[in-house]
């Protein structure tokens, strides 16, 4: 707009059809600016696709995407929570994957259970096995590798495809290592999906067998699997308990959809010798500890709404599914979670900031969970 044209409208010298052009051109520019206000007020307060930021709560399932416009470059998007049925492995009904029932039967020595486990996490912590000490899955093809391995411990030989490259958890001395296998693939159960775990193994570059000190495969299909008893029903695993070290890992997939939908795994210094179902033997030492295999629920009355978003996604899990003690450690106590396969930044950081909002004095020891 020119000098000349703001003197004639200033001195009212404008010809009607000037004056129309500048209506038109200020009602442009007004609304314009109205509308551009508009969408920052909106995206602010009622985010995109049912999204909300981090530090939102969790009303159903979460799931972690990607939004620029949110701190941190990711919110959380809601859903419907599925309580059963949805695991990929092993079927509904097993212990890992059936949900608890809504009136379990809690065990008489509860409160002593949780004071030690809630003392345990308030100085020590809890956070998960990852990255540097996590459990790295594998998948194979039938164009990898086959090879057997004859574990040290005396279990039968058993056989496998594994891609080359293959390397086991780093950072500690116990070096686990998972292979999963499609139905059709391994050779010796063609018509199942085959876990194979193994325990102090190495990196695999080539060859026809595989050293482990010990080594153990579960059916894991839908259908027919158990992640309680193995293939050739020895009782044992790769964790202390004997059933799947597998069932119970926190899959970063699962975290990113919002959804764990099974028990988890845990690690801890409060365990005692004595064996609860589905565990099969204990290496726990504490003494009036919880027996190794309890089922532990986080009480589902508890409002985790509160809790960092990241971590009520662990929270709802432990309320539906709760978790399994597996294998004893000295504090902190610790679940089992994958490796990190991508770059996503909300699994990092859940792996390394840890789980200390978790209220775990909340936590309930179950003697059962299944209705019986």
């Amino acid at each position: 707009m020119d000098k000349n044209y703001l003197e004639r409208l200033l001195k009212k010298e404008m010809s009607r059809k000037e004056f129309m052009k500048f209506s038109a051109l200020m009602f442009i520019s007004i609304f314009g600016f109205a509308g551009v206000i508009t969408e920052l007020l909106t995206h602010a307060a009622e985010p995109e696709a049912s999204q909300e930021a981090e530090s939102g709560s969790l009303s159903g399932s979460a799931k972690i995407v990607t939004d620029t416009l949110a701190s941190g470059g990711e919110a959380v998007q809601f859903g419907t929570y599925s309580s059963g049925g949805g695991a990929t492995y092993f079927p509904a009904t097993d212990p890992f994957n059936a949900p608890i029932v809504a009136n379990p039967v809690i065990d008489p020595n509860n409160a002593s259970y949780i004071s030690q486990i809630a003392a345990s996490s308030s100085t020590s912590g809890a956070g998960f096995y990852d990255n540097d000490e996590g459990l790295p899955v594998y998948y194979a093809k039938s164009t990898d590798p086959v090879v057997s391995c004859t574990p040290t411990n005396g279990k039968p030989t058993i056989q496998f495809h594994i891609p080359v490259g293959a390397t086991p958890e780093q950072g500690g001395p116990d070096a686990h290592m998972i292979i999963i296998e499609p139905v059709g693939v391994n050779p010796t159960y063609p018509g199942d999906v085959v876990e194979t775990e193994m325990y102090q193994t190495t990196t695999y570059t080539g060859g026809s067998t595989v050293p482990a000190a010990q080594a153990v495969q579960f059916n894991a299909s839908t259908s027919n699997g158990s992640s309680v008893n193995d293939v050739h029903n020895t009782g044992s695993s790769c964790v202390s308990a004997g059933f799947s070290a597998f069932a119970g890992i926190l899959m970063e997939s699962e975290f990113i959809a919002g959804v764990i939908p099974h028990a988890l795994a845990c690690v801890a210094s409060w365990d005692s010798s004595v064996v609860r179902y589905p565990a099969h033997n204990s290496d726990g030492t504490h003494s009036g500890g919880v027996p190794m295999g309890s089922r532990v629920q986080l009480d589902p009355s508890y409002d985790i709404s509160g809790l960092p978003v990241a971590q009520q996604i662990i929270a709802k899990a432990l309320q539906v599914y709760g978790m399994y003690v597996c294998d004893s450690t000295s504090p902190p106590m610790a679940f089992h979670a994958q490796v990190a396969t991508t770059s996503n930044s909300a699994y990092s950081a859940l792996m390394n900031n840890g789980l200390n909002e978790i209220p775990w004095s909340q936590m309930r020891v179950l003697s059962s969970w299944d209705g019986s």
